[in-house]
């Protein structure tokens, strides 16, 4: 919260936040919010905060014509979301303990997602983008990383947080465009968030969990 309120200081100190829309301040506080209850995997109450931030931001990109974008949101995103809370809740009911551990994917998986992530990224950005080419690329890659992120994070992947730190850096350039500067500061402060996370669930990495990481 301290970093998105410095940011937002330095946007109106340039004149940068005259445009902005209450979707975009609702789901940028919900959605801070989420990710970093998320980071404590008992806390369930951080997806039902970030499917109430999907709906707000999938509303604010229809609003800016960024209508397949919000079409992931509500159709993929809040389904992945309500999928992950039920995978988590009732994979932490069939154990005994109550220790969290993620995973590092193999290094076989680990190359099918990111040759994944670059085939969808051409596909949405050659049907599904309109702009400029670097436009369609950034939007190619927000639609692509959001993507195989939601899906690593249903499986504890600890990848999936960086995959949302590439997905977000994307983000805040393609918004930037759009003058969207509420929801390009959000971005950023993800970015410090996601890496602050990556490197809690790195640290919870049991030892048979090491996947492409483990030293021969």
């Amino acid at each position: 919260m301290v970093s998105y309120t410095l940011i937002l200081l330095g946007l109106t100190e340039f004149q940068l936040i005259n445009g902005f829309s209450y979707y975009e301040i609702i789901s940028t506080f919900l959605g801070i919010t989420y990710v970093i209850l998320l980071q404590n995997p008992n806390n369930y109450l951080s997806f039902f905060l970030g499917i109430a931030s999907t709906i707000a931001l999938g509303l604010h990109f229809h609003n800016i014509g960024l209508t397949y974008t919000s079409y992931l949101y509500f159709f993929f995103f809040i389904p992945c979301q309500m999928f992950s809370l039920f995978s988590w809740w009732k994979g932490e009911k069939s154990k005994e303990s109550c220790i969290f551990s993620p995973s590092f994917l193999s290094k076989k998986f680990l190359f099918l997602s990111i040759i994944a992530t670059l085939s969808v990224t051409a596909v949405f950005a050659s049907f599904f983008s309109d702009g400029s080419f670097f436009l369609k690329i950034a939007d190619g890659f927000f639609f692509s990383l959001n993507v195989t992120a939601n899906i690593l994070i249903i499986k504890k992947k600890t990848e999936c947080w960086l995959f949302w730190s590439i997905s977000n850096f994307f983000a805040a350039s393609l918004f930037t465009f759009k003058e969207s500067y509420f929801t390009v500061a959000l971005n950023f402060v993800y970015i410090v968030v996601n890496l602050i996370a990556m490197i809690r669930w790195v640290k919870a990495v049991s030892a048979d969990g090491n996947g492409w990481t483990e030293k021969k």
